[in-house]
């Protein structure tokens, strides 16, 4: 069994006329330490699906299973990070860092210096005491990412967490990312519309259609991580992924393929 398996899973929201098909029979296994893409139009069910595998949504029917658990709600070794950051105003970047330890019962100087570890590890040393309206987008995005690994967690949920920001910050950023999940070897699940961003940091890119959501293709990503944007290969794998999200007709089992 696969560190993740989500075996036929069908979410729905209303009642009866009104009923709304999320995401319609998707099955998919993640294996330890795999960084995932899920990609897809809006509307596509990429959101529902990392909160269903997080524990945030509930499902209409199938199941969810994490190390052979299964996933009823949130847990703290599963961490989500947002769009717009979630961090504490009233707190210092430090103060902000320590918050999940805090939540853990960690020691005060255990804490304090895994805080302090993990600002210089993304890349914000001297910043300790700043508040995050003193901070720039990018690094507000990066004390979120700084918070989620102080708490060690197993998994890392990331819900397009550069889309707010501009086109040099979040190429930064990605590197970033990219460097932290071969160091420190988490399993990331990442939200993304940006197809190249995809390749670029995903083992396996998880491409979903809409009407209902549902799982179109899976590409397995062959590039070694932080391949040249510019390389043929490159710009052939995103093509690749592009010409799938574009395929109009359904077909009946997901298409698989090598990028």
């Amino acid at each position: 069994m696969a560190y993740i398996e989500i075996d036929h899973v069908t979410t729905t929201y209303g009642n009866g006329k009104n009923v709304v098909t999320a995401l319609e029979d998707v099955s998919l296994s993640i294996e330890k330490g795999e960084f995932i893409c899920l990609i897809g139009p809006s509307g596509c069910g990429k959101t529902t699906l990392l909160n269903a595998i997080a524990g945030f949504e509930k499902i209409s029917s199938g199941s969810i299973t994490i190390d052979g658990k299964p996933v009823t709600k949130p847990r703290i070794e599963y961490i989500t990070i947002f769009q717009n950051y979630g961090l504490l105003p009233w707190r210092t970047v430090q103060k902000n860092v320590e918050f999940g330890m805090e939540k853990r019962r960690i020691p005060k100087e255990d804490r304090s210096e895994a805080a302090r570890r993990y600002i210089k590890q993304v890349g914000l040393e001297g910043f300790e005491d700043r508040y995050p309206h003193q901070l720039s987008g990018g690094q507000q995005q990066r004390v979120a990412i700084a918070r989620a690994l102080a708490v060690e967690p197993d998994i890392l949920f990331m819900d397009e967490p550069f889309g707010a920001l501009d086109a040099i910050t979040r190429m930064k950023l990605q590197d970033d990312v990219m460097e932290l999940s071969k160091t420190e070897k988490k399993t990331i699940i990442f939200v993304t519309h940006d197809i190249e961003e995809a390749v670029f940091l995903a083992d396996r890119i998880i491409i979903l259609g809409a009407d209902p959501g549902h799982i179109k293709g899976i590409a397995t990503v062959q590039l070694s991580k932080g391949h040249d944007r510019t390389s043929d290969v490159f710009i052939q794998g995103r093509d690749k992924v592009f010409e799938l999200l574009d395929m109009k007709h359904r077909t009946e089992d997901p298409i698989e393929y090598y990028i």
